[in-house]
């Protein structure tokens, strides 16, 4: 029963992208193929492309259930939770043709790869997308091939995700609502990976300007996204002691996990026989959890 409730509700997260799709199809569009103005087309493209790669290996080994769980949370998750979302226009401004397109490609590729599960609801999605010709069916189309992603643009979507998450959590920390306007300050040493980012970063985000700095900014709450150090800025009064809970809180957590991984790296037994990609991602692991306590330590010092 729960399974079928799942299912309903996919259905209908499907049919909703679909009402949106065609809302996007019906707008005015200029072209823009800048890579700033593309970046969320890109991005999706390549996670598609990722999870192809892993759905062909998926059905060669006859994992059928690791497969749907795969396309699932591309479909729900990545295309109608992150991309549609990145790609609509602001009120009253025309949509990037661009977008427009491969937005519908993307949506006829997931269906095809949904179809060998739910057959009956693909197809007549796949006809409702664009006017078919006689024969031009789901079920005569083979299978997409995967190629392989672009994984500078994999990195700078996640990016994008991480912060589009935690300055949601910083705004309902600080009390501030969804479309407060503010200024974020990242870590000037990022500039150069950030830049691509940035557009589509500030209009997700709400912020009036973006700027890069070496040092904390005065007034500011403190977040950090990956090893990035970043402040956001408004014309409210910060609630300086909620936040120095919150980084309490964290650095408690990043002590805990740094304390589990040189368990592991101190294990005479892992270092013998663990491989060495393996003990590379567990070094990794530490010196990420290091550099997330120096800079809990700076905020805090700041405060």
């Amino acid at each position: 029963e729960a399974g079928l409730e799942q299912g309903k509700l996919f259905g209908n997260k499907i049919w909703n992208a679909l009402k949106l799709l065609q809302i996007f199809q019906s707008k005015e569009t200029v072209e823009d193929n800048s890579p700033e103005a593309t970046l969320a087309s890109r991005w999706f493209a390549a996670r598609l492309q990722q999870v192809q790669a892993d759905v062909e290996q998926d059905l060669k080994e006859f994992r059928l259930s690791e497969a749907l769980k795969k396309i699932y949370s591309l479909i729900w998750d990545d295309y109608c939770s992150w991309y549609l979302e990145w790609i609509k226009p602001a009120a009253d401004q025309p949509m990037n043709a661009y977008h427009q397109r491969e937005a519908a490609r993307f949506f006829e590729v997931l269906m095809q790869l949904l179809h060998p599960f739910m057959p009956f609801l693909t197809e007549e999605v796949y006809h409702h997308i664009a006017n078919r010709a006689e024969g031009d069916d789901l079920i005569q189309t083979n299978m997409p091939n995967a190629e392989t992603p672009d994984t500078e643009v994999l990195r700078q979507g996640e990016w994008l995700k991480q912060f589009i998450t935690t300055l949601r959590d910083v705004r309902v920390r600080q009390q501030l609502k969804p479309k407060d306007e503010i200024t974020l300050h990242l870590q000037q040493s990022f500039e150069a990976a950030l830049k691509p980012i940035e557009t589509l970063l500030k209009k997700q985000a709400f912020a009036e300007s973006i700027a890069y700095v070496n040092e904390a900014v005065p007034g500011s709450v403190a977040f950090m996204v990956d090893t990035i150090q970043g402040y956001m800025s408004s014309d409210k009064e910060v609630d300086t002691e909620g936040q120095k809970a919150q980084l309490l809180k964290d650095n408690a957590y990043y002590e805990g996990f740094l304390a589990s991984v040189e368990k592991k790296l101190g294990n005479e037994k892992f270092m013998m026989n663990a491989k060495q990609e393996v003990k590379d991602a567990e070094m990794k692991k530490k010196q990420d959890a290091l550099e997330k306590i120096r800079m809990i330590d700076a905020s805090l010092a700041n405060l």
